[in-house]
């Protein structure tokens, strides 16, 4: 179709008409086998990554070894993307999932009503409009929620294992007793849109929750974080665009967490891949990082245009605004030394990426081993959705 994106094949932004799709006999391949209706916007990575506007298209995929789905997937939404199998935005219409007898596969047995738009990357990431609908995925090696998770709300993203952005309706998390799962005990109130890489990234428009996450084992939130923003996305720690309400973020006491200590106010709509990339129309916002061993944004780039993708480094589709752009001084970093303003939809892959448009907030991330922003952001709040009140750059709420 119009807009397969391919990375360790290919990436890709962009509208698209409705096109079919089949590919047959291929090692290695995520549909090796049947895939009659694949929507227009179905991004790979470690096979490719899309974004865009989608029509709606069925999805069957039969009968391949390391595929997400390798028995049946009859209705996928118009927007699913997968990473270390692809990643992929944009609105879509709603529909269900059923995928199992799967190896190595996110949702090996029962996923009913997948919401329109699940990202995931060691399956897959995605973003987009979705409309509201419950997920159980049961019996799961390797799986993310491996017990019970009956109202997962509609944009949850996740990278190895996933991430996604979009609009999402409100609905409350529970998943138990899992193997590697990032929320290996409680999560009794997850936002609507939290995205997860290496261990997520999300983007999208969200309703508020709080969320608290304990005792989980290589789990970003460890111990206590009451208000994470709607829209958190991280890659080999995360990545998310979208408009997002506004909430604070206090986490503590994790173990390789993008948020070791205190975030109170990060802006809506950070997203990073592993290292990053994003599409779509952005607003204006100031960012400063400093002191952070294998972060993006390091040192100094004043004006990063409001969409910005990296593949690896980078890669991203959509309108933009014009800005220049300065990097000095990083090892393996995208921006080593200080990003003053950089706008509110900013995707990072060997740390994120994202598309979307947001509301307007500062950044100012400190002194993080491995951690994108491990002390602190003055910069809060230009436009707060939720009516707190307008505070200048070295202000907290």
């Amino acid at each position: 179709m119009d807009v397969i994106p391919w990375t360790f094949l290919l990436g890709v932004p962009g509208g698209a008409s409705s096109n079919g799709l089949n590919s047959t006999n291929s090692e290695m391949c995520i549909r090796d086998r049947v895939v009659p209706h694949l929507m227009d916007v179905i991004p790979w990575t470690f096979l490719l990554g899309v974004p865009g506007g989608a029509s709606s298209n069925g999805l069957n995929s039969t009968n391949s070894e390391m595929c997400i789905r390798d028995r049946v997937v009859p209705h996928l939404m118009d927007v699913i993307p997968w990473t270390f199998l692809l990643g992929v935005p944009g609105g879509a219409s709603s529909n269900g999932l059923n995928s199992t007898n799967s190896e190595m596969c996110i949702r090996d047995r029962v996923v009913p009503h997948l919401m329109d738009v699940i990202p995931w990357t060691f399956l897959l990431g995605v973003p987009g409009g979705a409309s509201s609908n419950g997920l159980n995925s049961t019996n799961s090696e390797m799986c993310i929620r491996d017990r019970v998770v009956p109202h997962l709300m509609d944009v949850i993203p996740w990278t190895f294992l996933l991430g996604v952005p979009g609009g999402a309706s409100s609905n409350g998390l529970n998943s138990t007793n899992s193997e590697m799962c990032i929320r290996d005990r409680v999560v009794p109130h997850l936002m609507d849109v939290i995205p997860w890489t290496f261990l997520l990234g999300v983007p999208g428009g969200a309703s508020s929750n709080g969320l608290n996450s304990t005792n989980s084992e290589m789990c970003i939130r460890d111990r206590v974080v009451p208000h994470l923003m709607d829209v958190i996305p991280w890659t080999f720690l995360l990545g998310v665009p979208g408009g997002a309400s506004s909430n604070g973020l206090n986490s503590t006491n994790s173990e390789m967490c993008i948020r070791d200590r205190v975030v109170p106010h990060l802006m809506d709509v950070i997203p990073w891949t592993f290292l990053l990339g994003v599409p779509g129309g952005a607003s204006s916002n100031g960012l400063n990082s400093t002191n952070s061993e294998m972060c993006i944004r390091d040192r100094v780039v004043p004006h990063l245009m409001d969409v910005i993708p990296w593949t690896f480094l980078l890669g991203v589709p959509g309108g933009a605004s014009s800005n220049g752009l300065n990097s000095t001084n990083s090892e393996m970093c995208i921006r080593d030394r200080v990003v003053p303003h950089l706008m509110d939809v900013i995707p990072w892959t060997f740390l994120l990426g994202v598309p979307g448009g947001a509301s307007s907030n500062g950044l100012n991330s400190t002194n993080s081993e491995m951690c994108i922003r491990d002390r602190a952001y003055p910069f809060a709040c230009l436009y707060v959705v939720w009516g707190f009140l307008h505070c200048d750059d070295h202000q907290f709420y």
